[in-house]
């Protein structure tokens, strides 16, 4: 015996939404997720001169814990796009504006359009990579600034990256080739999450031996790591702003065009 479609759809509905919001409850208090938040929000104060005149755009939009950040600081505009219909509507239902779907390679705006574009581990999700850098160079002002973070070293990789979707993890070197590639130039980058490299490490390795992944990230929500591992990422992240770490577990990049490119309408 089978639902009525009517019910499978309402179903999958309900479904999606508790997963969004599963999502949204995690990226509050995850300690990965709020060092993480702390930063940008830093970089976006630091590089935007009047926030309540700048126009910003977060790719990849989740379950909107970074968007409702940015809208939390003041900033004049703030848009949002994301390729899943469901991230999109729960984004939606959750009183966030100006979401929009679409994909990093098929940017739904026009040319030279913000002061600040994010996308946040995003890049590595896409087959073609170039085409994301283009329109990411696309859709910024002259004088915009492209925030882009990204899961670092090959050897990394682990059942996390196949959960997550993932194409590929990068070097900075290779990031990098991929930026200047695309007419952007890099103003700042560093490795970061480099103090927890080595537990991170064994700990995915040993999970993917014994299946243990799940668990693992269990407890490190649980109130006392998250505590002790946001404190340790805080510092890590404040540490390597400084001293510019020759690695870590993600790499971060600040970019801006190298020069002005006319592009059609889009």
């Amino acid at each position: 015996m089978s639902l009525p479609q009517s019910r499978v759809i309402e179903n999958k509905a309900l479904m999606d939404s508790l997963i969004y919001e599963t999502e949204n409850k995690i990226e509050q208090y995850h300690w990965w997720f709020r060092a993480r938040r702390e930063l940008f929000a830093d970089i976006v104060r630091q590089k935007l001169n009047n926030v309540t005149n700048a126009k910003v755009l977060d790719i990849g939009l989740s379950s909107g814990a970074n968007m409702e950040m940015l809208q939390g600081m003041g900033i004049g505009e703030v848009y949002g796009v994301d390729f899943s219909d469901e991230a999109v509507q729960f984004c939606s239902a959750r009183g966030l504006k100006n979401v929009k779907k679409g994909s990093v390679t098929d940017l739904p705006f026009v040319a030279n359009s913000f002061d600040l574009v994010l996308a946040t581990d995003i890049i590595e999700h896409v087959d073609d990579h170039e085409k994301a850098m283009a329109e990411i160079r696309r859709v910024l002002k002259p004088s915009g600034i492209a925030l882009l973070t990204v899961p670092a070293y090959k050897w990394m990789w682990s059942y996390h990256d196949d959960a997550c979707h993932h194409k590929r993890r990068y070097t900075a070197k290779r990031f990098r080739k991929l930026v200047t590639g695309s007419g952007m130039r890099e103003t700042k980058s560093y490795y970061f999450n480099f103090i927890l490299l080595p537990l991170i490490f064994l700990g995915r390795k040993v999970s993917d031996l014994f299946g243990a992944y799940e668990k693992i990230e269990r407890e490190s929500r649980d109130g006392l790591i998250n505590r002790m591992l946001f404190a340790i990422l805080s510092m890590d992240i404040a540490i390597a702003r400084r001293i510019n770490p020759p690695f870590g577990v993600s790499f971060l990049m600040l970019c801006d065009k190298e020069q002005t490119v006319h592009y059609p309408d889009h």
